[in-house]
């Protein structure tokens, strides 16, 4: 794995030139089945129409999942914040999201709740739009409260103009790990479908048996480049600046040393950052305070990988179903020509017999002619 990463800019353009590949890509699917309609062959071929027609529907999504994950407390929801370049999500030093969100782009901002069936007669199970200011109160969790209540909304949808959402990117972001609820359940049913998966870690806290646990589980399901994310790196550092020690360097070392054996990424899959610094640097247009922040080396890092290894994964299948439908096209088509040929030749031959049955027939019309004419005169005779 290099360690060169691409700038910002780079990156976008890469995700252009990723989305004009699958549009290209699409309309050559479009015209393959094009053809295998004219050619007759979808009666025939209904399995490699439908392949194709699925590939094609995922060329033009042009969508990356990007799942945040990790244990309660870890700093989730501040640096995917951090990546948005606003405090969207709400942050506090206690346990706080308690169900799942799907963050997208969108030129104005959109957010809706979905009500598990029958847990919120409000509105029914029907979707409904808050205020970024009402969120709080309705994905948090009520730490104050003595029992813990499951939450009756199953997810919630932030559309926003922010951050790297603007290049098909999807963010997820997960309730902790060590929930006790069903919405861990909801987690484990997004990594099936996630493209890459950012684990992220309180850098004040050591790695827990459970972090590793879960991690391990993870490299076992197939996802050998895991994103990790170390959080509050800056509360270390200002630390260390309040009582001159190097906690913060030591916390680093340590961290890029047991870490990157998780990730075929190795050291440049482990990343140090400071969210509250990447949202003000963000806020302000600030470039120094957005590098110190982390943020800028793990976003072009992220775009890098979501664009040159997952986006070309993603287009070699399509091709791959492009060349099995052509290959079960040729096939199809060879066998109705060979098929025709012989069709030809029976109606070749069905011709000459019906032609020399027909000469037959005139023949003795022509002669059952000449006998009723001599029947005929010898009758008037």
């Amino acid at each position: 794995m290099t360690a060169e990463f691409c700038s910002s800019e780079n990156a976008d353009n890469g995700f252009e030139s990723f989305k004009k590949l699958n549009y290209e890509l699409a309309a050559l699917i479009s015209r393959e089945l094009k053809i295998l309609e004219e050619c007759g062959c979808g009666a025939v071929q209904e399995g490699v129409i439908a392949k194709l027609e699925t590939e094609k529907s995922k060329l033009l999504d042009s969508t990356f999942i990007v799942l945040v994950m990790g244990m309660f407390s870890s700093g989730k929801s501040a640096f995917l914040n951090g990546l948005l370049g606003d405090r969207i999500l709400p942050m506090k030093a206690v346990p706080t999201t308690a169900i799942i969100g799907e963050i997208s782009y969108s030129d104005n901002e959109q957010i809706t709740l979905l009500p598990k069936k029958g847990c919120w007669p409000k509105t029914g199970d029907k979707p409904f739009d808050i205020s970024r200011e009402e969120l709080s109160d309705y994905i948090t969790i009520d730490n104050d409260a003595k029992e813990r209540k499951e939450s009756p909304f199953d997810k919630v949808f932030i559309k926003t103009p922010l951050g790297i959402c603007r290049n098909g990117v999807v963010l997820v972001d997960s309730p902790g790990l060590n929930d006790s609820t069903d919405h861990e359940k909801e987690t484990d049913n997004y990594q099936s479908n996630a493209d890459t998966i950012i684990y992220c870690i309180d850098a004040q806290t050591p790695v827990t048996n459970l972090d590793k646990l879960k991690i391990e589980e993870l490299s076992g399901l197939g996802y050998k480049s895991i994103i990790f994310v170390f959080t509050k790196v800056d509360l270390i550092e200002e630390n260390d600046q309040n009582n001159g020690t190097h906690d913060a360097e030591d916390v680093r070392r340590s961290m890029l040393k047991n870490m990157s054996k998780y990730t075929e990424l190795g050291q440049y899959g482990v990343f140090f950052v400071n969210s509250m610094g990447a949202i003000k640097g963000k806020r302000k247009n600030n470039k120094e305070i957005l590098e110190k922040s982390g943020f800028t080396v793990l976003e072009s890092k992220l775009k890098d990988f979501l664009v040159k290894q997952k986006g070309r994964l993603k287009q070699a299948r399509s091709l791959h179903a492009l060349r099995r439908a052509n290959i079960d096209a040729r096939r199809y088509l060879s066998d109705r020509i060979d098929i025709l040929s012989q069709e030809k030749g029976d109606l070749e031959c069905g011709l000459q017999k019906a032609q020399y049955r027909l000469d037959r027939a005139r023949a003795e019309i022509v002669f059952i002619n000449k006998q009723l004419e001599n029947e005929v005169r010898h009758v008037v005779d």
